[in-house]
Order: structure tokens, then C-alpha cells, then sequence
């Protein structure tokens, strides 16, 4: 699989290089993910390989972009 700009995070967290080596840090505290449940993927993703591949991304509502970036930063 080639990743691009419109590769899906989806996609890369549950390709076999991937699966079970990525975690998704939250960026909301747990009352703000249940008024929102769409918080709740939202946060920095990094994902180490067991072929020697890393990704990193920020996950963030298309909506809300700035929003989710600036909770990310503070």
C-alpha cells in the first residue's frame, strides 16, 4: 500500500504494518468526549512499524480544525 495526502487514517492504523503498534493520544478530557462523542478521535496518532515504518499525524474533525489544533497545542 503507498500512503498520500488522501490516504485515510483508517486505513493506515488497521494496515498489517501498523495494526497493534498505534496509539491515539486524546486531546479532550473524558466529560468533553461525552457531550462530543466526535472528540473522541480526535489527537495526536504515532505509529510504529514492525517493518521500521513510523507515522505520525494529527486527527482532527474537518469541521472543527482549528478548534482540535489549538486543544492539540495547549
Amino acid at each position: 500500500m503507498v500512503f498520500t495526502k488522501d490516504t485515510k487514517i483508517r486505513e493506515i492504523t488497521q494496515h498489517p504494518s501498523f495494526r497493534g503498534f498505534g496509539h491515539l493520544f486524546p486531546i479532550y478530557d473524558e466529560d468533553e468526549m461525552v457531550k462530543d462523542p466526535s472528540k473522541r478521535e480526535t489527537g495526536p496518532f504515532l505509529a510504529l512499524s514492525q517493518r521500521g515504518y513510523n507515522a505520525f499525524a494529527l486527527i482532527y474533525r474537518p469541521k472543527k480544525t482549528y478548534e482540535d489544533l489549538a486543544q492539540a497545542l495547549d
